[in-house]
């Protein structure tokens, strides 16, 4: 019997022990309400941080931060050494804001693969203090899916306490998601950073939380951003779509490839699918070799409340865009819950390989939450609202894609994970005659007409 108390009680103090350094761990990684409330105006009223956004491959990477109008010489210099010895410097691109401030942008471009890099760039003429970022290392990375950080959502946008509220939520987030999974290459935001486009306060709390100084964001463009150039002045997308049709105020949509996979961004804020589609096909065609075609856009067409009244979604026209281009993954928000599809194809459910899985993700904030669905849609695999600011990380292998989805306030998963798997790339896009793009727009605009009379 002593033996066996002795080992109780031996147990019992370990686990105390890993309580208590836990605990610590935890009190020295996280950033506590009250110190975030205690630089909050410091956050809200500085534009000058620096944002990273990923290049077109692991050679590159970009930035962005904005600066005084009379900051007419800003500079940018980084090195493989932390102490930035043998620094090189980057052109600098400047552009004028219509808030007054210069956007200032750099392209690194012949990076090295896997390796880390430290940077500095000029505030008002002065060095910021040296950051670091690591570029991919191959087929093997980790990608960080948020969505509605939407800073501003929780109450009245102009009260700080909202704002400060709001923005330490996505801090929050970021940080325990980024401390859990310390090895995460990019971060991919659904769309709605912000709750007012024309916000240059909340995108400065955007992008205050000290880790993106170190890790790129590739965004979409949300309900909440599009209508306003902000936007495209605080992010530094590759890729960016450039055509002759209409695009959305603050810009358009890109692409980026890391691995075996090929991310593409849209903007699903006009209704006019088609220079999508466009972008769609110039992206897989400059990437045939590519094993995964991923789509990320703002609003979910097949998210947790497709099963009730809106069985046709106004955004579900993009499906048999997706169909066509044989894209494997789509992820997305807008709906602030979590919902995972089966794969699907043709409006059907399919086996896994045979279509494609359609995953929305919950707000990253809590600044707002969508209520629990009233019903399970018939194409779902799990949807769910567990009221709580949320994230899923992606993990790529060679020749597989792991997804799991964690609340941020306790790290439990909210849904089962998800595996998919590939063994070789989708044949190339068959081209369309004039005739067939023809049908497809008609097609097109009857669907866009029909689910907008039932919305």
């Amino acid at each position: 019997m002593r033996k066996y108390r002795h080992v109780l009680s031996l147990s019992l103090c370990i686990l105390i022990l890993v309580s208590l350094f836990s605990s610590l761990a935890s009190a020295n990684t996280f950033t506590a309400f009250e110190d975030w409330a205690a630089d909050y105006d410091t956050y809200k009223n500085d534009s000058r941080q620096i944002a990273l956004s990923p290049g077109s491959d692991e050679s590159e990477m970009g930035f962005a931060w904005l600066s005084s109008p009379l900051d007419l010489n800003p500079a940018f210099k980084y090195s493989s050494d932390k102490n930035l010895k043998n620094a090189k410097r980057a052109e600098v691109a400047t552009s004028l804001t219509p808030i007054g401030q210069l956007s200032n942008k750099v392209n690194l471009k012949g990076l090295k693969k896997g390796s880390v890099y430290y940077y500095s760039y000029t505030i008002e003429g002065v060095w910021s203090e040296a950051y670091s970022f690591k570029t991919g290392a191959g087929d093997n990375f980790k990608a960080l899916l948020v969505a509605d950080s939407q800073i501003g959502r929780s109450g009245d946008e102009r009260d700080d306490e909202v704002l400060c509220r709001d923005s330490f939520g996505w801090n929050n987030t970021l940080e325990v998601a980024l401390g859990s999974f310390p090895d995460t290459d990019f971060i991919l935001s659904a769309g709605d950073q912000v709750e007012s486009a024309y916000s240059n306060d909340q995108y400065n709390l955007f992008f205050a939380p000290a880790t993106l100084r170190s890790i790129p964001v590739a965004a979409a463009l949300g309900n909440h951003d599009f209508y306003f150039p902000l936007y495209k002045y605080r992010f530094n997308n590759p890729n960016e779509f450039e055509g002759e049709l209409i695009e959305s105020p603050a810009g358009s949509g890109f692409w980026f490839t890391r691995g075996q996979a090929l991310f593409i961004v849209i903007d699903s804020n006009i209704p006019f699918p088609l220079r999508q589609e466009k972008l769609i096909e110039d992206a897989v065609k400059a990437n045939p070799n590519a094993l995964w075609r991923i789509v990320m856009m703002h609003h979910s067409i097949y998210g947790a409340y497709g099963g009730e009244a809106r069985t046709d979604n106004l955004w579900r026209f993009y499906a048999p865009i997706f169909d066509r281009t044989e894209i494997d993954l789509v992820l997305s928000g807008h709906d602030h819950a979590h919902c995972r599809t089966l794969p699907i194809k043709g409006g059907k459910v399919v086996d896994y390989g045979q279509g494609t899985v359609y995953l929305s993700a919950n707000s990253s904030s809590g600044s707002k939450f969508g209520r629990e669905p009233a019903e399970t849609p018939w194409y779902a695999a799990g949807c769910t609202q567990p009221k709580a600011a949320c994230f899923s990380l992606l993990g790529f292998e060679e020749g597989k894609i792991t997804i799991n989805s964690y609340r941020a306030d306790s790290m439990e998963r909210i849904d089962e994970e998800l595996v998919l798997e590939k063994t070789a790339p989708s044949p190339e896009l068959k081209q369309l005659t004039p005739f067939e793009r023809f049908l497809e727009s008609i097609f097109t605009f009857l669907m866009v007409m029909k689910a907008s009379i039932k919305v």
